[in-house]
C-alpha cells in the first residue's frame, strides 16, 4: 500500500469519499471505483489510482504510459505520479501547485521551481535542497534567495532549514522571530520583543529569567515557570495562568487548594492533591478534573453537571467497571447517554468476538 501525503490532496480525495484515511489510501477498491466513477474520473484514471494504490508500479511500466497519466485532467492522478517521480519533465510546468510541490520534492529542476509563485512549491524547493548532497555554500546560496520572500511560510522554511537566522531576527511576522528564537539564536535580542509569543520563546529556554519574572504578560511568566525558572518569585502572583504553571509543577499546593481561581484549583487536582476536598469543589471544572483522575467516581457519577459524569464514566471505562456504566445509559444528558450507549455496545460486539 501506498504512503501519501494526503493533507495536499484536497479536493479530489474529499470527493471520491472517506477511503482516504490518515496518510493511507485505504478502503475497498470497488467502492473506491463506484465513487470515482460518479466523481467523474475516467477508466483510465481509475486503472491509474488502483495500481498504485495496489503498490502495482509495474503495470505502469515504461515511459508513455506514465507521460500519459501526466496528461489526466485529475489533479489527484498527476499528483501521484509526480510524487512517484514520474514525468516530472511534463509536470515541472504544472498549472496544480501540489502537483509541482511533488515535482520539487523529487529534486527536479529546483533552480527553476525556486521562482514559483506558490509558496508549497518554494517551500518544498527549500527542503529538497537542504537534504540534498551539494556543497554547504551552495546550499547557502541558493536558499537565501527567498530569505526575504513575501510568504511568512517560505521564510520559516528558510529557517528551519538554518538559514537566515541573523537577517530575519527582526522581521515583520512574530511567527518568524518567535521560531529564531526557538532555536537559541539571538535570545538577548529577542528578550525585549513587543509580541509577548516571542518573548514565551525566550522563556521556555529560561534565558533572562530575573527579566522575564517581571514580564507585563501572564503568559511568558507561565512558561518561565514550566520551565523551571522563578517559581518561589511567582509563587502569589495575580494571574491565576502562573499559579496554574505552579501548582501543576507540584508547588504550593496546600494554599493553591483554597485558591480563588477554579483554574488553580483544577491544577491541584490534576497533580492529585487534596482530591477529596475537591471532589466537592463549588466549580464543575474542578470536580471533573477529580473525575478524570479515578477519585469519588460513585459521587461525581451523580453530579448535577453533565460534563462531570461524563468524566466519571469515562474513568469507570478506564478502569474497566464496565457494569457501572448503565447507569449513565439513562442519563438526563444525551451527551452522557451517547456515551454510554456506544461503549457498552462495543464492550457487548467485543466479547461476542472473543467468544465466537
Amino acid at each position: 500500500m501506498l504512503i501519501v501525503n494526503l493533507p495536499t490532496l484536497f479536493y479530489p480525495i474529499f470527493v471520491v469519499g472517506n477511503l482516504f484515511n490518515g496518510n493511507v489510501i485505504g478502503g475497498k477498491l470497488s467502492d473506491f471505483e463506484d465513487k470515482a466513477k460518479l466523481a467523474g474520473f475516467g477508466e483510465s484514471d481509475i486503472a491509474v489510482i488502483k495500481r498504485i494504490i495496489n503498490g502495482n508500479r509495474t503495470l505502469i511500466g515504461d515511459n508513455e504510459d506514465w507521460a500519459e497519466c501526466a496528461k489526466s485532467e485529475h489533479a489527484i492522478v498527476r499528483r501521484l505520479t509526480a510524487q512517484q517521480g514520474k514525468a516530472l519533465n511534463v509536470l515541472v510546468g504544472d498549472v496544480d501547485e501540489h502537483t509541482r510541490m511533488y515535482v520539487a520534492e523529487n529534486g527536479y529542476k529546483l533552480d527553476t521551481l525556486i521562482d514559483d509563485a506558490s509558496p508549497i512549491v518554494k517551500q518544498a524547493v527549500i527542503s529538497a535542497i537542504a537534504k540534498s548532497g551539494q556543497s554547504e555554500a551552495s546550499k547557502r546560496r541558493k536558499i537565501q534567495k527567498l530569505v526575504y520572500d513575501s510568504s511568512v511560510s517560505v521564510r520559516m522554511a528558510v529557517i528551519n532549514a538554518g538559514y537566515g537566522y541573523d537577517k530575519l531576527k527582526n522581521d515583520s511576522s512574530w511567527e518568524v522571530r518567535k521560531l529564531i528564537a526557538s532555536k537559541g539564536y539571538a535570545l538577548e535580542h529577542f528578550i525585549v520583543d513587543p509580541h509577548y509569543a516571542v518573548r514565551e520563546a525566550v522563556a521556555d529556554q529560561g534565558f533572562g529569567a530575573r527579566r522575564l519574572m517581571k514580564d507585563k504578560s501572564p503568559s511568558v511568566r507561565a512558561r518561565l515557570v514550566k520551565a523551571g525558572f522563578g517559581i518561589k518569585t511567582l509563587i502569589h502572583d495575580q494571574s491565576p495562568l502562573v499559579r496554574e504553571a505552579i501548582a501543576l509543577a507540584g508547588f504550593n499546593l496546600r494554599e493553591y487548594l483554597y485558591d480563588e481561581s477554579p483554574i488553580v484549583r483544577a491544577a491541584v487536582a490534576e497533580y492529585g492533591f487534596g482530591l477529596q476536598k475537591l471532589s466537592c469543589d463549588t466549580s464543575e471544572i474542578v470536580r471533573a478534573k477529580v473525575a478524570q483522575k479515578g477519585y469519588a467516581l460513585s459521587k461525581l457519577s451523580k453530579d448535577e453537571n453533565w460534563f462531570v459524569r461524563l468524566c466519571a464514566a469515562k474513568s469507570l471505562y478506564q478502569e474497566n467497571q464496565f457494569s457501572k456504566l448503565k447507569r449513565f445509559a439513562k442519563d438526563e444528558d444525551e451527551r452522557v447517554r451517547e456515551f454510554a450507549s456506544t461503549t457498552l455496545k462495543q464492550i457487548k460486539d467485543k466479547e461476542k468476538r472473543q467468544a465466537a
